[in-house]
């Protein structure tokens, strides 16, 4: 009996305090301004350094053969070496927190809008419609589609050649083109992909559309296409935003499984990580199609050869590399 009472009063201390936590740090967001992104890089950068000296600090406090303790953990030791290791966990799930802040920049639009619809347009857009457009005529198709519509392409005066990227043409020859691209659709098809271009068009993207037009346009493999093309698919573009929370979902879901296999001092710093490297910075989670889908699944890989899940990790690792092929490299023997 005394165990299990002091079981339930850890559990009820811990969860309660983690509660406490969020809700004092979602009442931090939701009444402190937004940064920029070059404040969130410099932040970034303080927090690297910050999860640094932990990381050393800690590897320390292991080398005298003791252990982290959860800062609200029961009936822990009460030796000041215990409590000291309760101030770096405390410590580091502090700044854990706080960095997951500044990744989105303590900007609460993030999780109600796409905010840059660059990147989405790319793996949305042509994804929905690879049938008609493959890897060459997405440019031509939008500024043709505008043209009928909107016109807010008005001012986009040139476009990028994806046949070869090397040529960057004149809008005047998407428009002599209009006959052969809309042959690819159905009336019905192009009705639908000038509908969707039309509301996408009426967003502001970073760097203007005119830097969008001269990009490299949509490159995912067929295998990732074959995937992002049926949730672009079954999702209306006025509600983009749904499908672009997948990856927010893959990551979280990676997180635990992390924490499961792993330990939570391990899911702190692969979450610590995650929010201050670049590639994870860029698209912002949560504001492309299954950007990350390859990072969930190589790394879940991982948590599964850990548990000696050997079926589940190839199948993972096949699909990894399969969408982004450089993580075939893990295929390797090191």
């Amino acid at each position: 009996m005394p165990f299990k009472k002091s079981t339930s009063a850890a559990c009820i201390l811990r969860y309660g305090s983690l509660a406490l936590i969020a809700i004092i740090a979602f009442s931090a967001v939701a009444l402190t301004d937004d940064i920029s992104r070059r404040e969130s890089h410099l932040g970034r950068m303080l927090l690297a350094i910050a999860g640094i000296a932990l990381l050393h600090l800690t590897w320390k406090f292991q080398r005298r053969g003791l252990q982290l303790r959860w800062p609200w953990s029961v009936g822990a030791s009460r030796e000041a070496k215990a409590t000291t290791g309760k101030y770096l966990y405390g410590a580091l799930l502090i700044t854990v927190i706080y960095a997951c802040f500044n990744y989105y920049q303590f900007d609460r639009k993030v999780f109600t809008s796409v905010g840059d619809y660059a990147d989405a347009t790319y793996y949305y857009l042509n994804s929905k419609y690879f049938e008609e457009l493959g890897y060459t005529q997405l440019y031509e198709a939008m500024l043709i589609a505008d043209a009928e519509a909107g016109k807010h392409f008005r001012k986009v005066r040139r476009y990028r050649d994806l046949v070869d990227y090397k040529d960057v043409l004149p809008r005047a020859i998407a428009l002599q083109r209009s006959e052969s691209v809309k042959s690819h659709f159905s009336p019905q098809r192009w009705a639908q992909f000038r509908n969707d271009v039309e509301y996408i068009a009426a967003h502001n993207i970073a760097g203007g559309w005119n830097y969008f037009f001269i990009d490299h346009g949509y490159n995912p493999p067929p295998t990732w296409t074959l995937v992002g093309g049926a949730f672009a698919e079954i999702c209306p573009v006025e509600h983009m935003k749904w499908i672009t929370m997948i990856d927010f979902v893959l990551v979280a879901l990676m997180m635990l499984v992390i924490g499961r296999v792993f330990g939570s001092y391990a899911f702190l710093i692969a979450l610590l990580f995650y929010c201050v490297t670049f590639s994870g910075r860029w698209p912002i989670l949560g504001q492309s199609l299954l950007r990350f889908d390859w990072l969930a699944a190589l790394v879940v890989a991982v948590c599964a050869l850990k548990k000696e899940r050997f079926v589940l990790a190839g199948a993972l690792m096949a699909y990894a590399a399969c969408n982004r092929i450089f993580p075939a490299i893990f295929f390797l023997p090191f």
